[in-house]
Order: C-alpha cells, then sequence, then structure tokens
C-alpha cells in the first residue's frame, strides 16, 4: 500500500513541477549562454518573483 501512495505523490509532484515551469520552457532550452549574455546585455529580464 505504501509503494501505491508513493507512486501517486510523485506523479501529484512531476505536475506541480510541470505547471511551474511550463512559462519558462523558452528560457530552459539549449546551453544557457545566449540566455545568460542576454541577461548580461539587458536585453532578457529574469522574472525573479511572478506575480502573475
Amino acid at each position: 500500500m505504501w509503494l501505491v501512495s508513493s507512486v501517486i505523490l510523485m506523479i501529484v509532484i512531476c505536475l506541480v513541477l510541470g505547471h511551474i515551469t511550463k512559462p519558462y520552457l523558452n528560457q530552459l532550452v539549449g546551453s544557457g549562454l545566449p540566455q545568460i549574455e542576454a541577461v548580461f546585455s539587458g536585453e532578457n529580464k529574469i522574472p525573479w518573483l511572478d506575480k502573475g
């Protein structure tokens, strides 16, 4: 019984994390170097605290 509850808990955790990271998928691809360079040059803003 504990195995079934553990699997259900892991599925819920994966769904929550997927929901949290979905708006940022375009910034999560590749090596990240172009995104970091864009942040340093002021062309890309990182949303540190999402108010939406």
